[in-house]
């Protein structure tokens, strides 16, 4: 069992919180301490969650963080409906989060809301996200790490309603695509026509160029091929299978749109809200309120009789 134990920030990503234990009990990062247990046999750790509930198994059963841990396993679920692809080449930061990081747990914490597809921004702070190189993401002093500044006028107001205002799997990839087009627009001051031209040198598809003008400037995304949207993603983002997965993922029948909670770091978590789920919350609901009824209504009686 690990000698050293603590919780996870409230949104951290698991590998972030391992790499913090392993350094805790004296290892050089995540990878040393599960090869040390001979949880892998790989040279490294991949940014996956499957690790998590292995490293639980090095918590002490009898110490009060396991009981709190499962509540921060359900958030960990709760994400792959956000973030079901994970690139290892794609980990974002924001500069003032791991500033505030580094002063509260004198460690770099990586954080979901950065990772989530479509998001450019720090809501929290209201800047632009940088990307850590591969080989750098387990060193603690930022000093000695490369950031790379994503490129573009991202705006975070317009990222933080995206989310809440989608109801279907189109909805969420017309604001998404129709976001990062304007963006390219605007930073390359490109007319309707040098769009035209510039997705018809890339694009093999004929009427893709027409439909993305089109598509900036309507709020329709019928006439869009499921082809087309994969050339389309695969054109305007480099982590791309992301984006394809995480659309994928969602049921636009029980989909209703997302849940943004605000939790104790100023953080920000979403989740998918569904038909099921909000049917379920809502029968329990009604359900405590009839046995409460039923309740003070043998009350009521007892204190007559």
């Amino acid at each position: 069992m690990l000698p050293v134990e603590f919780l996870p920030d409230v949104d951290e990503l698991p590998v972030s919180w391992m790499n913090r234990l392993a350094l805790a009990n004296g290892f050089i990062d995540v990878n040393d301490m599960l090869r040390s247990y001979r949880i892998i046999d790989g040279k490294k750790v991949v940014r996956h969650l499957d690790y998590f509930p292995k490293v639980l198994g090095l918590i002490s059963d009898n110490t009060w963080s396991k009981s709190i841990l499962s509540i921060y396993k359900q958030d960990v679920k709760d994400q792959y409906d956000i973030i079901p692809y994970h690139n290892d080449e794609h980990l974002c930061v924001c500069p003032e989060c791991m500033k505030e990081d580094m002063t509260r747990f004198g460690h770099i914490v990586y954080h979901f809301q950065h990772q989530y597809p479509g998001s450019f921004t720090c809501w929290k702070h209201k800047c632009i996200l940088e990307y850590v190189q591969p080989d750098q993401r387990f060193i603690q002093d930022m000093n000695r790490m490369e950031f790379i500044p994503i490129k573009g006028s991202y705006d975070r107001d317009t990222e933080f309603k995206m989310y809440s205002t989608c109801y279907s799997k189109g909805s969420i990839f017309y604001k998404i695509v129709r976001y990062q087009l304007e963006v390219l627009m605007r930073d390359k001051h490109l007319t309707d026509n040098e769009v035209v031209e510039a997705f018809r040198c890339k694009g093999d598809e004929e009427e893709l160029p027409m439909k993305v003008v089109q598509m900036i400037h309507t709020k329709s995304v019928d006439y869009f091929t499921f082809r087309e949207q994969r050339v389309l993603l695969q054109l305007l983002f480099d982590d791309y299978p992301r984006y394809v997965s995480f659309f994928s993922k969602i049921d636009p029948v029980h989909m209703i749109g997302y849940r943004r909670r605000k939790v104790s770091n100023g953080m920000f978590l979403m989740t998918v809200r569904n038909e099921q789920r909000r049917r379920a919350r809502r029968y329990k609901k009604n359900t405590r309120k009839r046995i409460r009824r039923a309740v003070n209504k043998k009350r009521h009686q007892n204190k007559r009789g």
